[in-house]
Order: C-alpha cells, then structure tokens, then sequence
C-alpha cells in the first residue's frame, strides 16, 4: 500500500471523525526547501504559536484540485508552473523533478508534487529536497506524525541542511515533542546563524520549555535578522512578561514557605 493511499485513508477517517463530532485536521502551510529571505507560518493546533517555515516564493492558499486536467489548467494561471513543467519536459533531471513538484506545491495542488517528489526519492534515495518535500505536504495534509520519517530521511541525506532540521523540528514541535523539536532548531541555527526562521521557531520551542529567558533572544535574534518579522518582536515582548510572571509566582510561592 502506497504512502498516498494511506493518506486518502486517513482523510476518509478524519472525513468521518468529524461527521460523529471529532475534531478535523489542521491545514497548515509551507514551502518546500529553496533558499530565500522571508517566512511562511505554520499553524499549529489548539491555538499555539506559529512556526516558520523556510520559505521559497509565497504560496496562496491550497487548491482542491486532484487530477491532471487540473493542473493542465493550472498552467494557465500559474506561468511560473508552465515554465518548470516545459524544463521538465526537456530535461527530465531529478533537479528538475523537484522542481516541478515545488511549483506544483506553490500552485495548491499537492497530490502532483506528492507524485513528483516521491518519483524524485525514487530515483535517487539521497534527493533530501524530495524528502523534504514530502514530509511538508504530510504536514500540510494535517498529518505530521506520517511525514516524520519523511522528515528524518531528508535530515540523513543532507544533515548540514539547516531547512531540513527546521522542517523535522516543526513536524516533531506539531507532535508535542518540544525537546526534540528545540534540538533541531538549534542545529539549523548552529549550521546557519542567519537563518531567521530557525531562530524564531527556536524562540517558539523554548516558550513550550518554559525557558522564556532563552526564547526572548532567540525572538529577538530572528526579529534583527528580518526585519519584516514582526511577528517575533510581539512574542519577544510576551516572552518577557511570561518570565515576570513566572519569576513572581516563584517569589510568591516562597513567600508561603
């Protein structure tokens, strides 16, 4: 069983979970790992803070399209997806391949660029962008926990890739895992110091520790990187509060003693 049919089984499930009043998947949003300033937010569930993701070029809200028809009248809208499905025709190269399947991820129609990235892995096991790739859509489907192997893959391929530790960071802090989610963090900062989305999710890991001292640098820090975060500027400022608060409730804690 393929993993994309495992996938329209567990859409099927989550389908009828909210039928009975389960809670449906979260959508959530990112790019595939190309180098470029700026960040995309990856909502998390129940209301805590965003990630950010390493961006590409920015993405519009996904489509619902499944077929090939669909993304033949992509092309119409989308030049840029024109132009890398006419490279791939060409020259059907693996870098072509990924790139394909980013273009087809930017224009919304995720079950193509599944396709295309998993063609990718196919061909060459140490493609760590197709990997990557794949553990985005699992995470943008709403599924982390099926695109953490995926995640970790890309990180064997390619482990001096700062995007690939920040994609498994943010799939492993989507989990609850905010040990290991601030592990990542740090090795995609420590590989990249100016990598503001890494210092910012860093900064988000930490707040899950109650380590609010370590995450108003870190906020900070991705805030001085760019500018345009304002995002990480409001946190760093709630991150302050948070260790005041925490700082008086141990002073009132000891004054009961």
């Amino acid at each position: 069983m393929t993993r994309f049919t495992l996938y329209l089984l567990a859409l099927l499930m989550a389908g009828c979970a909210s039928a009975h009043g389960g809670a449906p998947a979260v959508q959530q949003a990112g790019t595939a790992p190309v180098e470029s300033a700026g960040e995309g937010l990856v909502i998390q569930p129940e209301g805590d803070a965003p990630l950010a993701d390493a961006p590409a070029r920015a993405v519009p809200e996904p489509r619902a399209k499944s077929s090939t028809s669909g993304a033949t009248l992509a092309e119409e809208w989308s030049p840029a997806l024109g132009d890398t499905l006419r490279r791939y025709s060409a020259d059907p190269t693996i870098r072509h391949e990924v790139e394909l399947a980013q273009a087809y991820r930017e224009a919304g129609i995720l079950d193509q660029a599944y396709d295309h990235y998993d063609a990718a892995t196919r061909r060459d096991p140490r493609e760590a962008a197709a990997w990557d790739g794949l553990a985005r859509i699992w995470r943008d489907w709403g599924y982390p926990h099926l695109g953490l192997g995926d995640a970790h893959r890309a990180a064997w391929a390619d482990p001096g890739s700062p995007v690939v530790h920040n994609t498994l960071g943010t799939i492993l802090q989507l989990l609850g895992k905010h040990k290991e989610a601030r592990r990542e963090f740090a090795l995609a900062v420590a590989i990249d110091p100016r990598a503001a989305y890494a210092h910012y999710n860093l900064a988000v890991a930490c707040v899950a520790q109650h380590d609010y001292g370590a995450a108003v640098t870190a906020f900070e820090r991705a805030a001085a990187l760019d500018p345009s975060l304002d995002v990480a500027r409001v946190r760093a400022d709630e991150a302050r509060q948070q260790a005041r608060n925490a700082a008086a409730g141990k002073g009132v804690s000891h004054e009961r003693r």
